[in-house]
């Protein structure tokens, strides 16, 4: 719900016996078609998942990488989440709070892709692609190994995955006869 309708419940919170507001964060990919492959996207935490990780602090309505960087470092960037344990009256009210745990942010990851780079080789393979329906450019750093730019034709919106969308979309997604969500760069075995 919006802002503005949590905070009227909240106010009303007396009324509303049982009935809890929870804040969730939410990822915003802000070049989502551009690097989609490379940052990959969360999603909800499925029941093989949960099992193995349940030991770790996860819950069963926790989102997790599912792709990309945020499957490949979700450790890292996860963090650690943290708990309250509250006395409440009757009409749900706190009165106390008995134990608390603060939450740990996870860290950062620092990736070498060039913004740039990445939208020229976008596009000079898109141009270059002629009736191809599928592409894949990669620019690495010679010395050092470091990814600069990764391209995967087609590509998709990683916001998709970000809990907004409608379920039709991320059904056409992967429905899509063309593999969008399919990261040829890293997982197609194709002569260069």
């Amino acid at each position: 719900i919006k802002r503005d309708e949590a905070l009227l419940i909240e106010e009303r919170q007396g009324e509303l016996p049982g009935v809890l507001v929870r804040a969730e964060a939410q990822r915003d990919y802000p070049e989502p078609e551009l690097v989609s492959h490379v940052v990959g996207y969360t999603g909800r935490i499925t029941q093989e998942q949960y099992a193995a990780l349940r030991q770790e602090s996860y819950g069963l309505s926790d989102r997790l990488g599912q792709a990309g960087v945020e499957a490949s470092y979700e450790a890292i960037l996860r963090g650690v989440p943290g708990t309250e344990v509250v006395e409440v009256n009757a009409y749900g009210r706190t009165m106390r709070t008995l134990a608390a745990r603060p939450a740990q942010s996870g860290s950062n990851v620092v990736l070498g892709l060039d913004l740039d780079l990445q939208q020229a080789m976008t596009q000079a393979l898109k141009e270059g692609m002629g009736r191809s329906r599928w592409g894949v450019a990669i620019a690495v750093a010679p010395k050092t190994g470091e990814v600069l730019g990764m391209v995967s034709l087609p590509t998709y919106n990683d916001n998709v995955f970000s809990g907004g969308s409608a379920a039709d979309e991320v059904s056409a997604l992967l429905s899509d006869r063309n593999s969008p969500l399919w990261n040829r760069a890293v997982g197609a075995v194709a002569p260069p």
